[in-house]
């Protein structure tokens, strides 16, 4: 095989508990009409085990509402491939958290948009989502799971980013994905960055 997908960003799920400005799969709270199955994850983690993948990303939407998340990332760690997660951090909590504990991920990436509470709850569409986010780097380094940070840039927070940078510091997070929202999803043109800004 000339290309081997060594790094697979898989969205497991659309079903979501926050209502982000500029998500690109216009997640929402209800799932949508047509989710793989159980059984269809494991059938698509052998092919990705098949094909030489090295590192599944389970992200959504939130993976974490998916009730058979631990029997899909315990399958990912079973077939031999490193395992990370991308997620809001909303359902990070006592109980989850030992979920994520048992199948090692090599990083677990939390989104945020701005080094401000006031501003990340509501490019989120979810009043204390920041505080979750506080809450979830504090469990991750608890229970000593690598903690990352992806944050989706645009107009409404271009001028965070020196913000968001100091707060990594602060809470000791030392990997930051940085990426441009794009006009797809639920995401309006007019909020994209300029060029300049780019």
């Amino acid at each position: 095989m000339k290309y081997v997908p060594e790094t697979v960003v898989w969205e497991i799920t659309f079903k979501c508990n926050v209502n982000c400005i500029h998500c690109g799969s216009d997640c929402n709270s209800e799932e949508k009409e047509r989710q793989l199955t159980t059984p269809e994850c494991f059938e698509i983690i052998e092919d990705l085990a098949d094909l030489g993948c090295k590192t599944v990303i389970l992200s959504g939407g939130e993976p974490l509402m998916r009730k058979d998340i631990g029997a899909i990332a315990t399958m990912i760690r079973r077939l031999g491939m490193n395992l990370a997660f991308i997620s809001n951090a909303y359902p990070v909590n006592e109980e989850t958290i030992k979920v994520i504990e048992s199948v090692s991920p090599v990083a677990f990436g939390i989104s945020i948009d701005a080094g401000e509470a006031y501003l990340h709850d509501y490019i989120r569409g979810k009043q204390g989502a920041f505080e979750h986010v506080q809450r979830a780097i504090d469990l991750l380094h608890e229970h000593n799971i690598v903690p990352s940070v992806v944050s989706t840039i645009h107009k409404l927070n271009y001028s965070q980013l020196p913000k968001i940078r100091d707060f990594l510091i602060k809470n000791n997070v030392r990997l930051w994905q940085i990426q441009y929202g794009d006009n797809i999803g639920r995401m309006p043109k007019q909020t994209m960055l300029t060029k300049a800004q780019f």
